[in-house]
């Protein structure tokens, strides 16, 4: 089975014929910011409805690209609703906002966090979808910090979403306050209301079982789009550039988190006459001390001849994004502190390209279950080891690869998501 086969979404359409599925309607929400992985998330699982001839009713913040993608695909049976409020509703989330900022924040009472509940419940009084099932998305956004006996009274009748970022095993990533405010939040997923939570590993459905007393967790694979615009110029440029050296790129928002500084002396104790580096996405200036950030242009410019260099903003068609990662050698996923996954980890697997990945989070622990690359500390010595290893040695489990293309396919996911909430969804209860 070719990766396509087996990762990308089939290619059908619903008909154009009035929707036979008498399931309850689903209300697909996220009104959050329209970036990372969140336009992806939530146009995948419109899709996997949509296909079902599920009744889909999407509330989104970007209306316009939900249509366009509603009508490249021809579903007739989702509605895009509009997200403007009447004047009173905006009021009551202004006055809420402003308690919030005038208040001294106590730990466990923010009533701004509320807001997102609040526009979810404006929506489906104004199209009488009080009854439909609500599916957050991006569910830790709406997970308010309000007293527990007061939640019920906010969040719809029934609800269900993924949860991608959980606090689990996060060490000294956030404050010792902000996880307790998450885990206070989190409790509202033990609500009678919440009928099922999405997770992207089975650490985290571990972990929730236990942490909320409530069997409503389910791993799932990322929701991650993996085809590949093999005419995008840039990918094109990129490898025409590199004139057959080994390529190492850095995509997306790069920060100091993303450890920069330590394969920029890696890359120099290796030499450019067999390595190429490529950075495309944003460098984080704030992130930098002013001595490093003179010492990071100062490498850029000495090595401009090897080095294909684009920042001027974020390349957010995914397709075009994975023909930037399958032109590659070696994905840059190197973070410093971060214990979560990463999408660009996955996409790097599935492509048979392989990453950098830093000691300790859930990254380490994909790695190791799918015995890829290398994992190394943050140490530029360590790092050019591992590099050059990487380039003379990297090898492929056809089988370990196999399973984890089987793990993270559409098929699989779509298949977990509808058989988890099939029978309540097709039998009108849960």
């Amino acid at each position: 089975m070719s990766v396509a086969e087996s990762i990308f979404p089939p290619n059908v359409s619903v008909r154009n014929s009035p929707h036979t599925n008498t399931a309850r309607p689903i209300l697909l929400v996220d009104t959050g910011a329209w970036e990372g992985h969140r336009p992806n998330y939530y146009k995948t699982v419109l899709q996997i409805f949509c296909e079902q001839n599920i009744p889909v009713y999407a509330l989104t913040s970007n209306t316009v690209a939900v249509t366009a993608f509603k009508e490249t695909n021809h579903y007739t049976n989702c509605t895009v609703l509009d997200n403007s409020l009447a004047i009173w509703q905006k009021m009551v989330l202004k006055c809420l906002q402003s308690i919030e900022t005038n208040q001294s924040k106590k730990a466990y009472f923010q009533l701004a966090s509320i807001k997102p509940l609040m526009i979810v419940r404006f929506v489906q009084q104004k199209y009488r979808l009080e009854e439909a099932l609500v599916f957050f998305s991006s569910l830790s956004d709406v997970l308010p910090k309000i007293p527990i006996s007061l939640r019920s009274y906010f969040f719809p009748k029934q609800w269900t979403g993924i949860y991608v970022t959980p606090w689990y095993d996060t060490g000294n990533i956030f404050l010792q306050q902000d996880k307790k405010l998450r885990a206070y939040g989190d409790l509202s997923m033990g609500l009678d209301s919440c009928k099922q939570v999405f997770v992207i590993h089975p650490l985290y459905k571990k972990f929730f079982n236990r942490f909320v007393q409530k069997s409503c967790f389910q791993a799932i694979p990322e929701p991650i789009n993996l085809k590949v615009n093999s005419n995008f110029e840039k990918a094109k440029e990129l490898q025409k550039k590199a004139k057959g050296r080994f390529i190492l790129t850095c995509l997306g928002s790069i920060g100091k988190k993303r450890n920069l500084i330590t394969i920029l002396e890696a890359l120099k104790q290796l030499g450019f006459d067999r390595y190429f580096l490529a950075i495309i996405g944003k460098l984080q200036q704030s992130d930098y001390t002013a001595e490093e950030w003179n010492w990071i242009q100062i490498f850029l410019r000495q090595n401009k001849n090897h080095l294909f260099l684009s920042l001027d903003g974020f390349v957010t068609v995914e397709e075009n994004f994975n023909a930037l990662i399958a032109a590659s050698d070696l994905i840059d996923t190197h973070y410093q502190n971060h214990p979560f996954s990463s999408n660009q980890l996955l996409k790097a697997i599935a492509l048979g390209k392989p990453a950098l990945v830093n000691q300790g989070g859930l990254m380490e622990t994909i790695m190791k279950e799918n015995e890829w690359s290398v994992i190394v500390e943050n140490d530029a010595k360590k790092m050019a080891e591992a590099i050059e290893s990487i380039k003379n040695n990297f090898t492929v489990s056809k089988d370990k690869h196999q399973a984890f293309l089987q793990e993270l396919s559409y098929t699989t996911l779509q298949s977990r998501m509808l058989t988890t909430l099939g029978y309540s969804i097709q039998n009108n209860k849960y």
